[in-house]
């Protein structure tokens, strides 16, 4: 007999006031809420019985109007399809009683007591919220006996979940079989103790480093499941070094225009020393793409000089003259370290330095 599809499995939404990504881009806009509704529309298409949310759908624990309007919006849509929706929180929406059933009536808060069964096709489902460092082996440990762990957790694995977090995934107990867990943003599967992982990641890139291309998972009835794909904006990188590769961009600028997640996304890492390349960049991509201006600089060598020729070059000519004589060539690097040497003020001197880079 063919395979059923279960269940659509999906995390970290992020959903922000005014459907922004991050602060750094406020006109970048449009990304999560264009993924929700492809999240919609999959869960149709697929004719699955349940939605599972494995926490962070909300970006924080205090929210806008237009933050509960685009989840009433799709949960509306999962209560006309009879679709149930089973959720837990993270730590960026933590609260009780838990918002998004506060904002909606449809969907349906997982974590229960022992006693209470969530049933999806043939299986149990156990609901475990984000758990802080002193509270997590303990409440993991001791989880009731169920098929599925539907969660939000911080883990540290060395080959899978990241490595960064504090929550073992030895922890889990032995009898569940499959873990559903957000806050990872990285789409990934694998099987750790003889339990499948399933990290949808999130719906939307939430920073610059971040994959650009984004999934859910269709869970099936045997336990089986494959990725679907969002569309999502697109994202190019380009690295800009020289003055070549400066005029090389610009003159090869070929922009269209667009509106909404259809403007793409361009991360342009440039050398600081480039000559105007900011406004240049700017001047040349205009409104036809969003810009994450990345600059940098290269790493000074230090001079091949001796200590004693250090030491002489100073009761010569002072510390200043010093620099002068051995940073000559590179007047930026010179010139910064004049200013921080004759500042009565080094940390403001310093602000000062980096604001008028990035003008």
């Amino acid at each position: 007999m063919a395979k059923k599809p279960l269940a659509l499995l999906s995390a970290d939404w992020h959903v922000r006031k005014g459907d922004r990504v991050w602060s750094r881009l406020p006109f970048l806009e449009g990304d999560v809420s264009n993924s929700i509704y492809q999240i919609t529309d999959i869960a149709e298409k697929e004719d699955v019985s349940h939605v599972l949310l494995a926490g962070d759908i909300l970006e924080k624990q205090t929210q806008t109007s237009d933050v509960a309007q685009t989840l009433r919006r799709a949960m509306d849509q999962f209560e006309r399809r009879n679709q149930a929706v089973l959720y837990v929180q993270g730590q960026h929406e933590l609260a009780s009683p838990p918002w998004l059933s506060a904002i909606h009536e449809w969907p349906q808060y997982a974590p229960s007591s022992p006693s209470e069964h969530l049933v999806i096709g043939d299986y149990t489902v156990f609901g475990c919220d984000y758990l802080p460092i002193d509270t997590a082996e303990e409440t993991l440990s001791a989880l009731p006996k169920f098929d599925i762990l539907l969660t939000h957790q911080v883990w540290n694995h060395p080959s899978y979940l990241g490595s960064y977090g504090y929550v073992d995934t030895a922890w889990v107990p032995d009898h569940y079989k499959m873990v559903v867990t957000g806050d990872y943003h990285v789409h990934q599967a694998g099987v750790i103790d003889n339990k499948v992982f399933l990290s949808p990641g999130s719906i939307a890139m939430q920073k610059i480093d971040e994959a650009p291309d984004k999934y859910v998972y269709i869970l099936y009835d045997d336990l089986s499941y494959k990725s679907v794909q969002l569309k999502t904006r697109s994202f190019f990188e380009v690295e800009i070094d020289t003055d070549d590769a400066l005029e090389q961009f610009i003159s090869a600028w070929d922009g269209d225009d667009a509106d909404g997640i259809d403007i793409p996304l361009y991360r342009v890492r440039f050398n600081a020393d480039l000559l105007d390349a900011k406004a240049r960049i700017t001047r040349c991509v205009k409104h036809q793409a969003h810009l994450y201006l990345d600059p940098y600089r290269h790493v000074v060598d230090a001079p091949d000089v001796s200590l004693s020729d250090i030491q002489k070059a100073i009761d010569n000519n002072g510390l200043v003259g010093c620099i002068k004589e051995l940073y000559g060539d590179n007047v930026s690097v010179m010139q910064a370290a004049i200013r921080l040497i004759e500042s009565n003020n080094v940390e403001e001197e310093i602000k000062a330095i980096f604001t008028q880079e990035d003008e």
